[in-house]
């Protein structure tokens, strides 16, 4: 590839959305961080071992009195500032 030498415009796609299924007795807030535990399942943002962090929530979504799975959430991959 060659080096640049002049702006270039580098057009992001939109659409890039993506849906996981929530934890048992979660509540995600819209605008959250995410992460995916060792079951696969979407949790929020915290310091635990066995979590990957998956991006920032899009929706609000309550499954604190729901089973593992019985709700999505939708969330956008990507790097955020939250401090």
């Amino acid at each position: 590839m060659t080096a640049l030498t002049k702006d270039r415009n580098t057009p992001r796609l939109q659409g890039d959305d993506r849906q996981g299924l929530v934890a048992a007795s979660t509540m995600i807030y819209a605008g959250a961080m995410l992460m995916r535990n060792a079951s696969g399942y979407v949790v929020k943002g915290q310091t635990a071992t066995g979590l990957v962090g998956i991006g920032r929530a899009e929706e609000q979504v309550d499954n604190s009195s729901g089973s593992a799975g019985n709700l999505t959430v939708s969330y956008r991959p990507g790097t955020y500032r939250y401090a």
